[in-house]
């Protein structure tokens, strides 16, 4: 999948600074039923990045891959998430 994608980190400046105009849960193309996050602002549209859970001495090779989005099971799980992060979330069927 080809998607730009947006950190939770930079969603969180977007947010606070006024760019981010509607968060919804958004299908993703795979084998198996799976939902992501698409945030749209003023200017771009991105989904959520799925960040990785670093531990001491995990070692990241430089062939892994660089990112992919934040996957749901289902959109209200996906709704449940973008509340947690502080983020109202329409959902457009």
């Amino acid at each position: 999948m080809n998607a730009r994608l947006i950190s939770p980190l930079l969603l969180q400046l977007a947010r606070i600074c006024g760019l981010v105009r509607t968060v919804r849960p958004c299908r993703l193309p795979s084998h198996r039923p799976r939902w992501g996050l698409e945030v749209e602002g003023r200017g771009f549209r991105r989904l959520l990045l799925a960040t990785p859970y670093l531990a001491p001495g995990h070692v990241q090779l430089g062939s892994a891959p660089v990112g992919r989005p934040h996957e749901f099971r289902s959109p209200g799980h996906a709704r449940v998430y973008a509340r947690r992060l502080g983020l109202s979330c329409g959902y457009q069927g």
